[in-house]
């Protein structure tokens, strides 16, 4: 729960949010794993923010995170779009979800945990995705955003911070407090996570913080509309530069994100590199037909895929 309390300012961060979608074909698993994402769904109206009122929600720890709802009373702090965080609408329907995520010297920390409506399937490529907004009341705005898969519901006697060594999270600071900031993570599966875990798994030492000046209390985020979808990692293995229209340049539509691609022939000499096949697409204009390799990767080498491409003219 929200509390009080000032604290001193730290050095800020470049904020960087990942996103690596463009060579990733999720037409077939558009399903959102996740039962209540937008955490439109309750068991009975959050009169008192707590979280398991959301269905499929719960805190893995005994600390208290807050779920807000429009359908609570305002004078209990817990409706929308004010409430103890401060101001915020929610960014789809009419809910969201609020934690902690830096208590400056004591380390304490909220999380939300969810399960998935399957098991992840071993060595398979997920895009997690989550969108969250500084409290207009908080302090300071830090980073470590992140997320945690596990294969058991996790329960923690502690109100303090979860160490999990295999998070995925942000280095940069997330301090807008008018808008919501996309995160987003490509993970890749063990095999048999059952449950999804947000929060900061950094100890305070270890967490990044930029002071704010017209807030009163505790690093505190609003989260909405959680995703978890399946990625199937295609690239294009023919491209046919004849004018016809199709297949002409090596493209992927809506091309955004942290990425590289490398082409080299067969006796590895590089005849193209980029991390923009938008402004700088590949029709193997001046190299003969045959047999090019390519190397794929995104900025935190999660996907590091290798393949051919047959230029045929």
């Amino acid at each position: 729960m929200f509390s009080l309390g000032f604290l001193p300012r730290i050095k800020p961060v470049f904020f960087i949010v990942l996103l690596f979608t463009p060579f990733c074909n999720i037409s077939k698993a558009q399903e959102n794993l996740l039962p209540n994402g937008s955490f439109e769904e309750y068991i009975i109206c959050p009169e008192d923010g707590a979280l398991n009122k959301a269905k499929y929600f719960s805190s893995p720890t005994n600390s208290s995170p807050d779920y807000f709802n429009s359908c609570a009373m305002a004078s209990n702090n817990t409706s929308i779009p004010s409430n103890l965080g401060g101001f915020q609408e929610p960014r789809s329907g009419s809910s969201y979800a609020g934690i902690v995520t830096y208590s400056y010297g004591n380390n304490y920390k909220e999380y939300i945990q969810t399960s998935l409506v399957k098991t992840l399937e071993s060595n398979k490529y997920y895009l997690v995705k989550y969108f969250v907004s500084l409290g207009s009341y908080s302090s300071t705005a830090s980073n470590k955003l992140g997320v945690f898969f596990s294969e058991q519901l996790i329960t923690e006697n502690i109100n303090t911070t979860l160490l999990f060594e295999d998070n995925l999270h942000t280095d940069s600071i997330i301090s807008d407090t008018l808008n919501w900031v996309e995160l987003s993570f490509i993970y890749q599966a063990k095999g048999n996570e059952n449950f999804l875990l947000l929060g900061n798994f950094h100890d305070d030492f270890f967490t990044d913080t930029l002071n704010c000046s017209s807030g009163i209390g505790d690093n505190y985020y609003y989260i909405d509309d959680i995703s978890v979808m399946e990625m199937d990692v295609n690239v294009p293995n023919v491209i046919t530069p004849n004018s016809d229209g199709i297949n002409d340049v090596l493209e992927i539509e809506d091309l955004t994100g942290d990425f590289e691609i490398t082409i080299v022939n067969r006796w590895g000499q590089k005849v193209f590199q980029t991390n923009n096949l938008t402004l700088n697409s590949w029709n193997g204009e001046n190299f003969p037909e045959g047999v090019y390799f390519y190397t794929l990767t995104d900025k935190k080498n999660v996907i590091n895929k290798t393949g051919f491409i047959h230029l045929i003219r």
